[in-house]
């Protein structure tokens, strides 16, 4: 398994019908480049996944009801949540670049995946009233002695 986030968020990051980019070998052999390896809140991972227990002769209607393939997807996505999770603590500066990138996308991983809902919330990152970007842990660890409240504002900008 080699999987990597780029260092730029591609143009059709947003797109609904947007594929992973994660290839699927099996003993050094091409499968699928749409395997759906992981989660469409990972949908910026890029890289290759290489199994020997798969059968080389695997049709799409196997790739979709394999069980051995479940437990690489769900495998390969809690490898990926959890080199997140050590890269946060870390190398705070190089998560904020992937943070300020794809900080959105895994956003939706929180109430999409309930399983990792927990994970994805340590990760994320909130802009404060001071302008800085801080976890939830970082921010109730920082609260003023009295403070028992957190308000949280939401909104989109539009341009037009």
């Amino acid at each position: 398994m080699l999987l990597f986030a780029p260092s730029t968020k591609p143009f059709d990051l947003f797109e609904p019908t947007r594929k992973g980019h994660v290839k699927l070998y099996v003993r050094r052999v091409f499968i699928a480049d749409d395997a759906d390896l992981l989660p469409a809140y990972l949908r910026f991972i890029r890289g290759v996944v290489d199994s020997e227990d798969l059968p080389l002769n695997l049709s799409r209607e196997m790739l979709q009801n394999n069980p051995q393939l479940t437990q690489i997807r769900k495998a390969v996505t809690g490898r990926v949540v959890g080199e997140l999770e050590a890269l946060s603590e870390k190398e705070p500066e190089a998560f904020a670049k992937i943070w300020d990138a794809f900080g959105p996308v895994i956003k939706e991983g929180i109430y999409e995946d309930y399983e990792r809902r927990e994970k994805l919330l340590a990760l994320s990152r909130f802009t404060t009233t001071a302008g800085e970007k801080r976890s939830l842990k970082q921010y109730v660890e920082n609260l003023k002695p009295n403070q028992t409240e957190v308000y949280i504002s939401s909104a989109t900008a539009s341009n037009a």
